[in-house]
C-alpha cells in the first residue's frame, strides 16, 4: 500500500515501487546490523525503542509531503521492524515451558498470518470509504 500511497498522495513517479523495496531491505539488514544493539540495551528495551521509534516515523510519513523524507522513513521503519519478531520468537522460548512451546509457536505463528491477512482487509475496506490517506494511522 504504501507504492499506492506515495503516487497517490506524494506525486510519486514509476520510481515509487523502490520504496517498498527499501522497507523489505530495511527488514533484512534490521536483522543482521541490530543483533549488537540489541543485546547491548536488552531486547524488551529495542523491542519498545524500535516500536515507538516506528510509530514516530509513521507519523512523519502521514503528515510530511516530502517524498525523499517518508522513503527514508519507510526504510527505516523497516530496519527498526527487523529483528522485532525472531526477538519476540526468542523470549517465547524464554518464557515457555518446552513441552508447550512447539504448539505455543505453531499457535503465535497462525495468528500472526490471520492478522496479516484480516488487518489489510479491513484497511482496504476502510480507504475505498475514506481515501488512501487513512492506510497510514492503521
Amino acid at each position: 500500500w504504501i507504492v499506492t500511497f506515495i503516487i497517490r498522495e506524494r506525486a510519486g513517479g514509476p520510481s515509487s515501487g523502490y520504496i517498498s523495496s527499501g522497507f523489505i531491505g530495511g527488514l533484512t539488514l534490521g536483522r543482521l546490523v541490530l543483533l549488537s544493539l540489541n543485546k547491548l540495551i536488552g531486547e524488551t528495551r529495542a523491542i519498545t525503542l524500535y516500536a515507538v521509534v516506528c510509530i514516530a516515523l509513521e507519523a512523519t510519513v502521514w503528515a510530511v509531503p516530502n517524498l525523499i523524507e517518508n522513503a527514508v522513513a519507510v526504510s527505516t521503519i523497516g530496519l527498526l521492524m527487523g529483528p522485532m519478531y525472531p526477538i519476540m520468537v526468542g523470549h517465547t522460548s524464554k518464557i515457555l515451558p518446552r513441552f508447550v512451546l512447539n504448539a505455543a509457536l505453531g499457535l503465535i505463528n497462525g495468528l500472526g498470518q490471520t492478522g496479516s491477512a484480516l488487518l489489510p482487509f479491513v484497511t482496504g475496506v476502510l480507504a475505498s470509504k475514506f481515501g488512501i490517506s487513512s492506510l497510514q494511522p492503521l
